[in-house]
């Protein structure tokens, strides 16, 4: 059984694997393995981690989806 930090993580890397191409559908995604694959985050998606961070460690189930579902809407 996965704790709530460890669900959100899944939750997340599970997103990033529907957003793939169609062609790699079945390949992992692998995140920050790359020296030359760097992401910039704006200082908003920062903010949101911080909220998801603190709705997982109260366990608070509303406002972790409400922060993934932010976070989500913020890469559309």
């Amino acid at each position: 059984m996965y704790g709530p930090k460890e669900s959100a993580v899944l939750i997340l890397e599970g997103k990033n694997r529907k957003r793939g191409n169609p062609s790699n559908q079945n390949e992992d995604v692998i995140i920050g393995d790359d020296e030359d694959d760097s992401y910039e985050y704006s200082d908003e998606q920062h903010e949101m981690a911080k909220e998801l961070l603190g709705a997982v460690d109260a366990g608070d189930t509303q406002a972790v989806l409400e922060a993934i579902h932010g976070i989500s809407m913020s890469y559309d």
